[in-house]
């Protein structure tokens, strides 16, 4: 991955941070999609996409934190936004 690429992709996901209340975000270190599945029975369940954000805390702190979405969806709101 090209290092412009990762940087907007990466600072993307520090404004999703934001949209999410995480004000406390400085730096976004990695995204991960992963599929989360919930229900409790066969014809009951289902799974979407999920982004486990790891960043680094204006304190200095670094904390992991799951958050509704695709690396498509982020994606796309970073070329929306160019």
């Amino acid at each position: 991955m090209r290092r412009e690429t990762r940087e907007s992709l990466l600072y993307g996901a520090l404004g999703l941070l934001g949209e999410y209340g995480y004000d406390d975000a400085e730096e976004v270190l990695s995204v991960d999609e992963r599929t989360k599945f919930e229900g409790g029975c066969n014809t009951c369940s289902f799974e979407y996409q999920v982004l486990d954000v790891r960043y680094r805390m204006v304190s200095g702190g670094e904390r992991t934190v799951t958050v509704e979405g695709s690396l498509i969806e982020l994606l796309n709101a970073i070329l929306a936004s160019k």
